[in-house]
């Protein structure tokens, strides 16, 4: 069924690709169009379980991407940047569909650095065009690398603002890495800064299982720039059914300034479908 489905995504998507093509660009592309479903729940030891329901679309039109010099987009992780993942807040975030939008991404390169704008249609709490630049490139040195990105942005819902990253890599073998991450997000009519950093060790057992233990600490000016949270924790990601149904088990510890610093426990289960 799932075959199926997804053939008919595919097809479909690859007709709207060739019409809105030139003749020219009519050579046989993989389309890779797909439709997801994210299932499944956070536990901690407050009693509290919040379930999770996600979908959304990728589009894919090669041909008019080609021609064109751009790409479709559906996903904004910048969005994420300066919080970690395992607060409260985020993990709230995460049980509804707040975040869908239809974007397209126009990209250029200047001096190894590419440039990407992205105007998008959002449905954050309510419909609006959201806009975002950004620039970023990559250094490698053997088996070290760094990854600098600056944005700036204008969304409907909070105005404009900025955000930056940057990653530092270090590729033991090609089943061991090690990464430290910082990323900061600044909306300049709250002036809610908010930074994030994280350092994490990714193994990958298998061509089907992937491990990761990661330790963060975030900050903001809610009052004064203080600590806001930090913890840590183990995730897993098993793959079931190649490009179809993956797993997702994350066990966490996390101490949240709006708790006291108190510890809790807690564990993400998600099930992901593709199609």
């Amino acid at each position: 069924m799932n075959k199926r489905v997804s053939e008919g995504i595919n097809k479909a998507a690859d007709n709207i690709d060739k019409s809105l093509s030139p003749s020219g660009e009519e050579d046989e592309i993989l389309n890779r169009t797909r439709v997801f479903f994210t299932v499944g729940a956070d536990f901690d030891d407050r009693g509290d379980i919040e379930s999770t329901f996600r979908f959304g679309a990728q589009l894919h039109l090669p041909r008019f991407e080609r021609y064109w010099k751009l790409k479709f987009a559906n996903q904004d992780e910048k969005k994420d940047r300066g919080q970690s993942s395992l607060v409260r807040e985020r993990r709230r975030r995460g049980t509804t569909s707040d975040d869908v939008f239809l974007g397209v991404n126009f990209g250029g390169q200047w001096k190894r650095i590419d440039v990407q704008y992205e105007p998008k249609l959002s449905f954050d709490d309510s419909p609006g065009i959201d806009h975002s630049i950004e620039a970023f490139t990559k250094y490698e040195f053997k088996k070290f690398s760094i990854e600098p990105s600056l944005e700036f942005f204008a969304n409907h819902n909070e105005g404009s603002g900025s955000s930056g990253a940057i990653k530092f890599n270090y590729q033991f073998t090609n089943k061991l890495a090690l990464q430290q991450g910082n990323d900061a997000r600044y909306p300049f009519l709250s002036h809610e800064l908010s930074v994030n950093h994280s350092i994490t060790l990714y193994y990958k057992a298998s061509n089907r299982l992937d491990l990761a233990l990661g330790y963060f600490r975030s900050f903001d000016n809610f009052d004064g720039y203080h600590l806001a949270a930090y913890g840590g924790q183990f995730s897993s990601k098993y793959m079931i059914y190649k490009n179809i149904l993956h797993f997702e088990l994350t066990p966490y510890i996390v101490h949240e300034r709006e708790f006291n610093f108190d510890e809790t426990y807690g564990v993400i289960v998600n099930f992901h479908v593709n199609f």
